[in-house]
């Protein structure tokens, strides 16, 4: 038996039909493209910028009076210098000194020893460290030297020094007294300074 055409036509679209939707029945449904996706970001920031900052405290030894030949030194019990570490990264800490200048008349120096030794207009500093490493007692000139190393930083362990100064010898002697020929205030600094470790 023939079926016309039209009726078959219509069968083959119904038969389409369902198999279409029983297609779609069995695929799992999917997110809907259409809504609005949904995200979140971390933003991360870093710094490449080293800082070195050393504090030191206190920032001046006033010796006071002192004699030719004579040997003065920070008193470990009160008059220690406390060094700590403010910047972001542990460093290597170095210490130099400068020659002596009269305030009142800068044209009278005293040069610092290189060798540790004192004569005329030529004086000699030491430090001295307890809790640094390598410790001990070294001498200071006018090049830096290394005397406190993997320092760490944020202010979590701070050091601490001592200084010690050997006069020069006198300039002049009058009446069986030395003295020197200055006759004023003198004054130094010493430069504390850091590198990264």
């Amino acid at each position: 038996m023939t079926l016309p055409s039209k009726l078959v036509e219509q069968i083959n679209m119904r038969i389409a039909s369902i198999a279409l939707a029983i297609i779609l029945i069995l695929i799992p449904p999917l997110p809907a493209l259409a809504q609005e996706s949904d995200s979140e970001t971390i933003t991360i920031t870093m710094t490449t910028k080293t800082v070195i900052e050393i504090e030191v405290n206190p920032a001046t030894w006033d010796i006071g009076r002192i004699e030719p030949n004579q040997e003065y030194k920070t008193n470990p019990e009160k008059e220690y210098f406390t060094m700590t570490n403010k910047g972001n990264c542990d460093l290597h800490a170095f210490i130099k000194g400068e020659e002596a200048v009269c305030v009142d008349n800068p044209d009278y120096k005293w040069e610092l020893s290189s060798d540790g030794n004192s004569s005329k207009q030529i004086y000699v500093l030491w430090y001295e460290t307890t809790d640094c490493e390598p410790g001990g007692e070294g001498l200071i000139t006018t090049v830096e030297n290394l005397f406190c190393s993997n320092f760490g930083m944020d202010g979590s362990n701070p050091k601490h020094f001592g200084l010690k100064l050997q006069a020069p010898w006198a300039d002049y002697t009058k009446g069986g007294a030395e003295y020197f020929y200055g006759g004023g205030n003198m004054e130094t600094t010493v430069t504390i300074s850091g590198v990264v470790a």
